[in-house]
């Protein structure tokens, strides 16, 4: 039962990154170039992933604080977490620079 839940959720979510893509490419068409870069992820799946990284850090982090297990877990939680920031700085980075791309053709 769940995971229907879950599956529509992500479902949704998927429809709503869809549109906001489409809309996105409507209101650029005059301003693309034929000779444009083509980007691996839209701005809105970009969001999708930025929003799914911030709950995997903030549930690392709190691994991180765990009295009940032993150093070597705590060590491996932190390991995690300073690469998911890694990531979640990259793809920031990334989404910062899409939208001047954009306007650029």
């Amino acid at each position: 039962m769940h995971k229907r839940h879950i599956d529509g959720f992500n479902q949704s979510r998927n429809d709503a990154v869809a549109c906001i893509d489409d809309l996105t490419l409507q209101a650029l068409t005059d301003k693309l170039s034929r000779d444009a870069l083509l980007q691996v992820e839209t701005a809105s799946m970009m969001m999708d992933r930025l929003s799914i990284q911030v709950l995997k850090i903030k549930a690392m982090r709190v691994q991180t604080l765990r009295t009940d297990v032993h150093a070597a877990h705590l060590g491996l939680c932190r390991d995690k977490m300073g690469r998911l920031n890694e990531q979640r700085s990259d793809l920031a980075h990334g989404l910062d620079t899409l939208p001047l791309d954009y306007v650029a053709g």
